[in-house]
């Protein structure tokens, strides 16, 4: 299991590595100070899930179950949030552009090969808690989806935030000056709805995960 961990968490981290080059490339191209690159390399959901995914990887590979990195219920999270970068980049954003070279590569680690990978790591070893929700799974609660909408629901406020001072947005749903802000919030709000609609999938799976291994303790 460790070796599988660090695996992928290599493949992570070097993609994540390999796209922070490309974004300080093009922005020295282009005459951006390093700064506005670097807020702008932390502005994209896309990145911060796959270093939050990294990072549970990391950790799996060191110490498996320990740290706050090992709950299972921030495991299963981070695998609803790199299941919904897949799914939104896969249904709306792969249109909006033709990446090649390096690019194209890093950006197929990111979209594509991460969140199954994580998916099935999580799936096979990570651990799921108990059916009932009690014990180590007590976080991995039919509740825990909207709980978990406090990361997506943080990073739009960055955004926004964000946005308002640089006039930059990283994802053509959620651009203010395009849609204004009623059209930004209406498609937000179908996002959670997405989050909502994967994490419920992910509790059930790590619910049904949790209560055959209760039975199999148990015969």
């Amino acid at each position: 299991m460790r070796i599988v961990a660090a695996l992928a968490a290599v493949l992570g981290w070097a993609a994540l590595a390999g796209q922070l080059y490309l974004s300080l490339e093009a922005g020295a191209a282009t005459g951006q100070a390093t700064t506005e690159t670097l807020l702008r390399y932390i502005s994209f959901f896309t990145i911060l899930t796959n270093i939050l995914v990294a990072l549970v990887l990391t950790q799996a590979a060191r110490a498996p179950g320990r740290g706050v990195l090992g709950k299972p219920r921030i495991q299963a999270a981070a695998a609803s949030y790199i299941i919904v970068v897949g799914l939104i980049y896969f249904a709306i954003l792969r249109h909006e552009w033709a990446p090649t070279g390096l690019q194209w590569l890093v950006d197929v680690i990111l979209h594509y090969a991460m969140p199954p990978i994580y998916l099935a790591f999580w799936l096979i070893f990570a651990p799921k808690g108990k059916g009932s929700g009690k014990g180590p799974g007590e976080g991995v609660s039919w509740t825990a989806p909207l709980r978990w909408l406090a990361y997506p629901a943080a990073y739009l406020a960055w955004i926004l935030a964000r946005g308002a001072v640089s006039g930059f947005y990283p994802y053509p749903f959620i651009d203010v000056r395009r849609l204004g802000y009623d059209g930004m919030a209406l498609n937000a709000l179908a996002v959670a709805g997405v989050f909502i609609a994967v994490g419920l999938a992910i509790v059930a799976l790590a619910r049904l995960a949790g209560s055959r291994l209760s039975a199999r303790s148990q015969a």
